[in-house]
């Protein structure tokens, strides 16, 4: 699972945007503070080798159950196929994109006419 009950966890679109940047399938992924082990589960997920440190026993179990499943589930909520998504579909984004262009029947003009042509 992405969310655990690490404080500072972060989401993993966030690392496979850093770990995408900064190295290539094969590579090596440091982490000196791996946490629950977001970035060792998305170097997984992408094909990336890793090192990981952490000092607390419990996060370590977390991170290795979170590895467990990373090798059966390469999944990263928003990217899919070499594409980040945003929160919303595209079609959400669309009929937003749509209603913030095309006004309502409530819209007030905040102008008014006058010809200053002459």
């Amino acid at each position: 699972p992405e969310n655990t009950d690490h404080p500072t966890q972060k989401p993993e679109k966030l690392l496979a945007k850093i770990i995408l940047a900064s190295s290539r399938p094969g590579d090596f992924v440091f982490d000196p503070f791996s946490g629950s082990g977001t970035t060792a589960v998305v170097a997984t997920k992408l094909r990336r080798h890793f090192l990981g440190i952490e000092l607390d026993e419990t996060y370590t179990c977390l991170a290795l159950k979170r590895l467990r499943l990373a090798e059966t589930d390469n999944s990263i909520q928003g990217y899919s196929d070499g594409v980040f998504w945003e929160r919303n579909t595209l079609q959400d984004q669309s009929e937003s994109k749509r209603s913030k262009t095309q006004p309502s029947d409530n819209t007030i003009s905040l102008f008014h006419e006058s010809d200053h042509s002459k």
